[in-house]
């Protein structure tokens, strides 16, 4: 079995597998049975190489999220972007906020 193999199996029994340091962290650790804590244990090195390039692919591969289309309008104020619930017209949330000092450039 890969690791990639292994990895989902665990996943499909509901535990979250993760980097903890150079640890591999399980949540919640009581649903797998004895043998697979000790095939995980046994398996941690290639574990830990496996969840490291995922990591690198989502890193890759997700960024900001914008709706297809849109345009980044920045504030008048401060030069932030602005969400797209801000008004075109208005200065962006932070700048509008009572007693926010306001950011000048």
């Amino acid at each position: 079995m890969t690791a990639a193999a292994l990895l989902e199996e665990v996943r499909l029994l509901g535990v979250d597998v993760y980097i903890a340091g150079d640890r591999l962290g399980l949540r919640p650790a009581y649903r797998l049975s004895p043998e697979m804590v000790e095939t995980l244990r046994e398996r941690k090195p290639e574990l830990l190489v496996a969840l490291r390039s995922e990591e690198e692919i989502d890193a890759d591969r997700i960024g900001p999220w914008r709706a297809p289309g849109a345009v980044t309008r920045h504030c008048r104020s401060c030069g932030a972007g602005l969400q797209p619930s801000d008004v075109a017209a208005e200065p962006c949330f932070t700048c509008r906020w009572p007693g926010a000092s306001r950011r000048v450039h």
